[in-house]
């Protein structure tokens, strides 16, 4: 994935987060059960548009699967908000894009711990 392509793949997280917000701040009676995962779906796609956004910028090689999974999950996200579902499949499906968001996440934060841990110089020991 080019740099251009991964920064213009990205604003598809703009783009959900409005269609949340959208939904969030309607306050429909038909989504008044699930209304709490879909704020809690919104923090977390939210998070992960920031992460993936500091992992794009940086442009290292190697990270261009990671990146694709999170703007794969970004269009689910959209794909299931925007098809207009049942209550009940929203019951079903908002945990589960919950739980692949905060499994791209913790990967997100292992790259970014590997890249912080790579860039430190070692030139102390601790003593024990």
């Amino acid at each position: 994935m080019s740099p251009n392509t991964a920064l213009v793949s990205l604003f598809i997280f703009d783009s959900v987060l409005d269609d949340l917000m959208h939904l969030i701040n309607n306050n429909s009676d038909r989504i008044v059960d699930v209304n709490d995962q879909i704020v809690m779906l919104h923090e977390e796609l939210m998070l992960l548009g920031s992460s993936v956004t500091d992992i794009a910028v940086q442009q290292e090689a190697g990270h261009e699967d990671i990146l694709i999974r999170a703007v794969d999950i970004a269009y689910e996200v959209e794909y299931v908000i925007n098809s207009f579902p049942p209550v009940w499949y929203l019951t079903l499906r908002l945990p589960q894009l919950i739980e692949k968001i905060q499994l791209i996440r913790m990967s997100i934060l292992e790259i970014k711990n590997k890249i912080y841990v790579a860039g430190v110089p070692r030139t102390f020991k601790i003593s024990r």
